[in-house]
């Protein structure tokens, strides 16, 4: 059995992520997959980043990366929160560091999974928030599972009796198991939450049955004994701010 641990939504906060770290070293995980907005938000960047770039076999960019790459704070009437957060990033990761995001993608296909940060309506910057938003991207899903964050909050949709998709209902801690096959009934959309959550560090197991005909998926909450820094608060869901001009910028 292969297990895999899922996280999200880290912004910069190196004491959650110290936290996750050691319960998924405890855990006995073979493989850390990142889904993004990971390097701003937080006090520590310089040290989310380089254990992500160490630990994770794959590292999505979220919008706050493409902040990070755009220099999105400079341009005419930038302002808010998020951006302020994206220049203190910028500045002390350096120009190396910054440099490494360009390689990541915004998107990534496993044999069992799609992994976005936001949307597979919007890969870098879409929300996943309500029953129609869920229901298109069940319909646009070519494999059995869809990982995406974004929102930071802990969620598993599935296909509904009629059409339309049903929120279910999780518990942290238990194990529930997914069939992995071409059927469309057995689609699944998963958000491991955010690993920055201020209630304690949220993440996902994934356990992927040998044979690989099923994976059995685990919410976890992870406490925190300190924090350093500030921590992103959890997005609005309303309608996403655009980050489009800021993907193909590089200063």
């Amino acid at each position: 059995m292969q297990r895999i641990a899922v996280l999200a939504d880290i912004h910069a906060d190196w004491s959650a992520l110290s936290s996750v770290a050691r319960a998924i070293e405890g855990a006995g995980i073979d493989r850390v997959w990142c889904l993004g907005d990971w390097v701003s938000g937080g006090g520590q960047p310089r040290r989310v980043f380089d254990w992500v770039m160490a630990h994770c076999e794959r590292i999505l960019a979220g919008n706050h990366e493409v902040f990070v790459m755009g220099r999105a704070w400079e341009r005419p009437g930038a302002r808010g929160e998020d951006l302020t957060a994206a220049a203190v990033a910028f500045r002390q990761l350096g120009r190396a560091r910054v440099d490494r995001l360009y390689g990541l993608p915004a998107y990534a296909l496993t044999d069992h999974a799609e992994l976005v940060h936001g949307a597979l309506t919007g890969p870098v910057d879409g929300f996943l928030t309500g029953r129609v938003h869920a229901e298109r991207n069940l319909w646009l899903l070519s494999r059995p599972l869809l990982l995406f964050a974004h929102t930071h909050q802990p969620v598993l949709w599935e296909p509904a009796a009629r059409p339309g998709a049903l929120r279910r209902r999780i518990r942290l801690g238990v194990g529930y198991e997914l069939a992995l096959t071409e059927d469309p009934a057995d689609r699944r959309l998963l958000n491991p939450g955010a690993v920055c959550d201020r209630d304690g560090a949220r993440w996902l197991e994934l356990r992927l049955a040998d044979d690989h005909a099923s994976v059995i998926a685990a919410w976890h909450q992870t406490k925190v004994a300190s924090r350093v820094g500030k921590v992103s608060s959890p997005p609005a869901r309303g309608r996403p701010r655009s980050v489009t001009s800021a993907v193909n910028a590089r200063g």
